[in-house]
């Protein structure tokens, strides 16, 4: 088997803002957006599975057998896509110490999207033939409002709580086998919050609480069966809550300790019209519809994420020559890649492990710097996805060891 892809895009964008001065009881931010673009892509593959097997099969049978395991495709598409938005911010000082920022965003969205596919026999020209043709067109507009409240008892402390609603536009699926198109997804997020810095100043700290509700989740899955069809479908309802914390202190001169932790509980709420009797975790889709998985973890949402560095930093080194040096250590949970939940394409908890050192002159001119990433060369599969009846999976970049050099003139 045989897949190529060119891809084309082509984009322009311009955004014109107006902010205003501060005020001592008000300050706002206004401005437009437009965005245009055009994507094509041209995919033509070839496949010879008797070729593979070291077998051999009369052409004959392609007369015969409606898709014989050998043949020539193509699925080439384009889409143009133009976006509009329109947004402003006002942020109200109520008192000295308590203030409120009211927000809004709408934004209009059109996208025009015209598909081909055609299949030939194995090496036959398949650009002679069009089997498929999907025009489509679709458009939608949304009105999505943000409110934070702040209080700022002192110069080294500030709570907040915040709602706001975000949204992400609708679209077509490029390789579809049951379902073209896709609704909009609507999310509403809630967070209480705390920055601080402490010990004169030398700590600091932010600590997050947030929960989001998903309306419409637009969830990608490779289609079930003998295929490599892969689509789009709005499945499900879900929520993603959890804490999340990050901190830096100056424990010495030039020393820096650091770390984040993130916890998420994100589970999927429903499936509307999903199949009953689908199976759990670890099971496989039905043919015909998504299944239920009410209460399963969302796909490439680890239950537990942290990191931990150490940092040291001075301009004055050996001869007034600078150095930063950081060393750091990534841990994350294990979590699924795809929405079958196959064990397969099921990623362990794990760790990896980073450091680098950077050398600049005294002038601030030349700098020379090493870098090391994933130390250990720990193995991670970032992307997985089930393609007929096996699954393919793409892993993180390897040991990387750099030297670097720069001068600035």
């Amino acid at each position: 088997n045989r897949a190529t892809r060119d891809e084309e895009f082509e984009s322009y964008s311009q955004e014109i803002r107006l902010t205003s001065e501060l005020f001592d009881q008000y300050d706002y931010i206004v401005g437009a957006y437009l965005e245009q673009n055009d994507l094509t892509r041209l995919q033509p593959s070839d496949l010879n599975v008797p070729t593979f097997f070291g077998m051999t099969l009369d052409p004959a049978m392609t007369g015969v057998v409606p898709n014989p395991p050998f043949y020539t495709e193509r699925e080439d598409w384009d889409q143009e896509t133009e976006s509009i938005a329109l947004f402003g911010q006002l942020r109200w000082h109520l008192t000295d110490e308590v203030s409120t920022i009211v927000g809004g965003r709408w934004s209009y969205e059109s996208k025009d999207f015209h598909l081909e596919t055609a299949r030939v026999p194995y090496h036959d020209d398949p650009n002679l033939v069009v089997d498929e043709v999907f025009d489509e067109s679709r458009s939608e507009s949304k009105f999505t409002p943000s409110v934070t409240v702040r209080w700022e008892p002192n110069a080294d402390l500030m709570l907040f709580a915040s709602i706001a609603q975000g949204h992400k536009t609708g679209g077509f699926s490029d390789r579809p086998q049951v379902e073209l198109e896709f609704d909009a997804e609507t999310n509403t997020a809630f967070e209480l919050g705390l920055k601080g810095q402490w010990l004169g100043g030398s700590l600091e700290t932010n600590i997050s609480l947030y929960h989001m509700a998903v309306e419409d989740m637009q969830v990608g899955r490779s289609v079930p069966g003998i295929t490599t069809g892969f689509e789009v479908q709005n499945a499900a309802k879900a929520t993603s809550q959890g804490v999340e914390f990050d901190g830096r202190w100056l424990f010495a001169d030039s020393w820096i300790l650091g770390a984040n932790f993130a916890y998420s509980d994100a589970t999927y709420d429903d499936f509307p019209g999903a199949k009953e009797g689908c199976p759990e975790v670890g099971g496989t889709l039905a043919a015909d519809g998504l299944c239920n998985y009410e209460g399963v973890p969302l796909i490439f949402a680890p239950e537990y994420k942290a990191t931990v560095f150490i940092e040291y930093a001075t301009d004055s080194f050996i001869g007034a020559w600078g150095v930063r040096s950081r060393i750091d250590a990534n841990f994350s949970d294990d979590y699924y890649m795809e929405i079958n939940y196959n064990e397969l394409l099921h990623q362990d908890s794990y760790a990896t492990y980073n450091a680098s050192v950077r050398f600049t002159s005294p002038d601030g001119k030349y700098a020379v710097g090493l870098v090391g990433k994933n130390l250990t060369e720990e193995y991670v599969m970032a992307f997985g996805a089930t393609g007929g009846f096996t699954e393919f999976v793409a892993p993180n970049t390897p040991r990387e060891i750099a030297l670097q050099f720069s001068y600035s003139y």
